[in-house]
């Protein structure tokens, strides 16, 4: 494999080129081709990475040029991307935390995080059925007590069929009302240790989730829209899914332009 890379190096200097690549690219160059003699080492590899790297001592010199500077330009991107996806995770400077913020966050993972998520959503949906029972209790309780007269009507229609409908409109507040005053509640007061970390982490979450979900305006009945809100999302594997789910609806709405 050295004997390949010094052919690249004699190369070049046969040709009589006299190639200048920048500090910064050429230790780029030099830091990728440590790390391929790394990786050749560590699984005995010499003849399949020799064999790929040369075919470059037999290119024209302008091929060579062209091929050094895309590699070294390439090795800087990915040392970017490697850095932004770091950022990515901190998540500091994508919504501007403040460095409180930012330790706070830290102390939860995202796998716990999601997990709890899960749970909240659960302990919502319970809260939900218990804010309908007891809104609808109420409201028979209240109807049970009043006198009512069989030939009276009310806007035009019989009592009953008013009154009937009355709890049911009530069932549906405790519906609307159950998460944020039962759920909430009960959730904060069992994870009041992790609450703020919980919080910044759901606002990074929900942001990431509009920026990566699909555009609803295209949905049709064989097209459904993947989770808009990613309420199902409860685990790394969920939003992977997820993530598949919306790649699959931008592909089939791109066909059916």
């Amino acid at each position: 494999m050295f004997a390949s890379l010094r052919g690249c190096r004699f190369g070049i200097a046969r040709f009589g080129l006299s190639v200048i690549i920048p500090s910064n690219g050429l230790h780029s160059v030099s830091r990728s081709v440590f790390k391929i003699t790394s990786i050749a080492s560590k699984y005995r590899r010499y003849s399949g990475i020799a064999g790929s790297i040369r075919p470059y001592t037999q290119r024209t010199p302008s091929v060579l040029l062209r091929s050094a500077v895309r590699f070294a330009s390439t090795a800087s991107k990915t040392e970017v991307k490697k850095a932004g996806e770091k950022t990515v995770v901190l998540g500091s400077s994508a919504i501007g935390l403040s460095p409180k913020e930012k330790e706070l966050a830290m102390k939860l993972g995202w796998e716990e995080f999601l997990t709890l998520r899960k749970k909240q959503r659960r302990i919502s949906i319970v809260s939900s059925v218990i804010g309908t029972l007891i809104a609808m209790g109420i409201a028979w309780v209240w109807v049970a007590s009043k006198e009512i007269d069989p030939t009276e009507t009310i806007f035009g229609l019989d009592a009953f069929t008013v009154y009937i409908g009355g709890i049911m409109c009530v069932g549906v507040i405790g519906y609307l009302l159950g998460p944020p005053l039962i759920g909430d509640t009960v959730f904060n007061l069992t994870h009041r240790g992790i609450m703020s970390s919980y919080r910044i982490k759901q606002k990074m979450f929900l942001k990431h989730v509009r920026k990566m979900r699909v555009d609803a305006s295209r949905q049709s009945m064989n097209i459904p829209v993947p989770d808009y809100y990613g309420e199902k999302i409860g685990s790394l594997n969920d939003y992977r899914q997820w993530l598949r789910d919306c790649n699959e609806y931008r592909r089939k709405a791109k066909e059916f332009l």
